[in-house]
């Protein structure tokens, strides 16, 4: 089986290359998840329609527990991240660049050595 290579930026500058072989992952330390936008489209929604979509290309930052910026991601077209980080524990939020809308929560994680941490976080887009 080949081996993939896969780089992450993590922080301002930093770079991790985090790299897989054959099915299994080698032992990586980090977070991941989704970043989803709610509701969808302006007006009312329908049954059965989405509510919520990707956040593309939303930055997501964790920080430590002083508050200082540890690392960032960029959601790709899913509004899928992932970032290695130290094991430990951290608060994950979407840089809105103090922007009225959209509204994005805040979650936090702990991370344990060894382990992909999965979050989702949903941002209001403010559409009614």
């Amino acid at each position: 089986m080949g081996h993939g290579i896969r780089t992450y930026v993590l922080g301002i500058g930093a770079i991790a290359v985090l790299a897989w072989a054959g099915m299994g992952a080698s032992h990586v330390t980090g977070v991941g998840g989704t970043v989803r936008m709610s509701p969808a489209g302006p007006g009312p929604q329908r049954a059965g329609g989405p509510d919520a979509s990707p956040y593309r290309r939303a930055t997501v930052q964790l920080r430590d527990a002083r508050g200082s910026v540890v690392a960032r991601a960029i959601t790709d077209e899913q509004g899928q991240f992932t970032v290695a980080v130290p094991a430990g524990t951290y608060e994950v939020g979407v840089d809105v660049r103090h922007a009225a809308w959209p509204r994005c929560e805040t979650v936090e994680v702990t991370i344990r050595t060894n382990r992909i941490a999965r979050v989702a976080i949903v941002c209001d887009s403010g559409m009614r």
